[in-house]
């Protein structure tokens, strides 16, 4: 069925071995200007997973609570019906009185295959 991975070897995280991870990166593009998190047109966040640093910049942590599933979802090859590109899709924060558009977009020359 499942092959078994031995947690702590992976670093905390079980995938399977040969199956691409992406690198997923986050653009504003749109935003509020009374946005309280003073997210900009053009701002750029990358999400690597868990074995590295983490997001780059500083992003709203309610934008990325709301973000996240997408996040991880394209990182291991995820698509969404409702999108055109399957590489990417805009959502917004919840903020509904200051609302940030941000694209999620999967980077495939980025891939990364693991562990063979």
């Amino acid at each position: 069925m499942h092959e078994e991975v031995n947690y702590m070897s992976t670093g905390g995280y079980c995938r399977r071995p040969g199956v691409p991870t992406y690198k997923v990166r986050v653009t504003v593009v749109d935003a509020h200007p009374l946005c309280g998190a003073e997210h900009k047109v053009g701002d750029t966040f990358e999400q690597f997973g868990v074995k590295r640093d983490g997001v780059t910049g500083y992003m709203c942590p309610t934008a990325f609570a709301a973000l996240a599933p997408f996040i991880y979802a394209m990182r291991y090859g995820a698509t969404f019906p409702w999108g055109d590109d399957p590489d990417a899709c805009v959502y917004c924060c919840p903020d509904k009185d200051t609302p940030v558009h941000f694209e999620v977009r999967r980077l495939k020359d980025e891939a990364e295959f693991p562990w063979g």
